[in-house]
């Protein structure tokens, strides 16, 4: 699949959530934040991470969902995977708390009303490992900011989309095991912490061994509550 078809596809799908909720005009694509967005997808393809760039383009913050995915054999990822991934953290969000919570922020980025304009792009090794990254502007998850921005659908109807396996989302607490051939798999597992506005998130990567034997790497990025 070109790039361009899976832009198209991730902001149709990112459009069509917004259309659901109250005040969420269309994103508009950038080509400056999708050629922002795959540096850095082939940044995490390159060294093997899974971790947020510093999200900032010519000193303006970006807001940015990350996602990734392993499959043991060839297949073409779709721009609705990972927005659909994304969203589905409405189960978790409290329309009437109306502020941060771990778990929701892809969701809430998704549909932040003062987001205008998105950019995207996937990379992959070649060997069932996909990346995919969606870069926004204005960032959304600004703090204090939630009520204005993160409105109720106007049906008032949560909708999830189906659970897509074998999918894992950066930023906030997501965890799932990724299997390959041989008996091997890999586990991915991320949350944040937040405190006096600065984010780190913690990324722990545990491979499992045809053996049974596991190897686990952590890293972590620290953020601002912008991000």
């Amino acid at each position: 699949m070109s790039n361009s078809k899976f832009i198209e596809e991730l902001i149709k799908a990112h459009n069509e959530y917004r259309a659901k909720h109250q005040h969420a005009s269309p994103l508009k694509h950038a080509q400056d934040l999708s050629d922002y967005a795959q540096n850095w997808a082939n940044h995490l393809i390159a060294t093997n991470s899974f971790e947020h760039s510093d999200c900032d383009l010519n000193g303006q913050r970006l807001g940015e969902n990350i996602a990734s995915k392993w499959s043991s054999g060839p297949t073409d990822y779709t721009g609705q995977e990972p927005t659909d991934s994304w969203y589905s953290e409405i189960a978790k969000y409290d329309f009437n708390e109306a502020s941060f919570k771990n778990g929701t922020g892809h969701f809430t980025q998704v549909v932040w009303k003062g987001s205008q304009e998105i950019g995207a792009a996937s990379a992959t090794d070649g060997k069932g490992k996909w990346i995919a990254v969606a870069s926004y502007r204005p960032a959304g998850n600004m703090m204090g900011d939630f009520a204005r921005n993160v409105l109720p659908p106007k049906d008032g109807k949560i909708m999830i989309p189906a659970k897509k396996e074998m999918t894992n989302t950066g930023h906030t607490g997501v965890e799932n095991m990724q299997h390959h051939g041989g008996g091997g798999g890999r586990q991915t597992k991320s949350y944040t912490r937040t405190k006096d506005g600065v984010t780190t998130t913690y990324v722990e990567e545990t491979i499992v061994n045809p053996d049974g034997s596991r190897t686990t790497k952590t890293h972590t990025t620290t953020t601002n509550s912008s991000r």
